[in-house]
């Protein structure tokens, strides 16, 4: 039997006419659309971006907005450096401290030594 054109991933531009060449579905890169971005097909880009892809690469954009979120790694499956929580919520500007980020995060402060307050703003006497 024949063999799936594109790895069953696209068209071929098949027939006396045609230029062999694959337009592949979407999520899916390559000559032969063998590869396909991350989480492709069922959840793409962890359903918190958009994949991107050229003949040779196939990449997540990952979502950046306040009713978003913002996310981030190759998969857009953990927040961006500076959200936190399972929304990807921005963190609080800790001035002297650093935010308690990621998605298992609270995006409270955790002060620096010598300094206190919610925002870690003050100094210790």
């Amino acid at each position: 039997g024949a063999v799936a054109p594109c790895s069953g991933h696209g068209t071929c531009s098949d027939g006396s006419t045609g230029s062999g060449l694959c337009t592949c579905d979407e999520g899916y890169y390559g000559q032969d659309c063998g590869q396909s971005c991350p989480g492709v097909p069922s959840n793409v880009c962890s359903s918190h971006g958009v994949c991107i892809t050229t003949a040779t690469t196939g990449s997540c954009t990952c979502e950046a907005s306040e009713t978003a979120g913002y996310w981030g790694s190759l998969d857009c499956s953990e927040c961006a450096a500076g959200h936190y929580g399972s929304g990807c919520t921005s963190c609080p500007a800790c001035q002297d401290g650093t935010c308690n980020e990621g998605l298992t995060g609270n995006g409270q402060c955790t002060c620096d030594s010598g300094v206190y307050g919610t925002l870690c703003e003050h100094a210790c006497p």
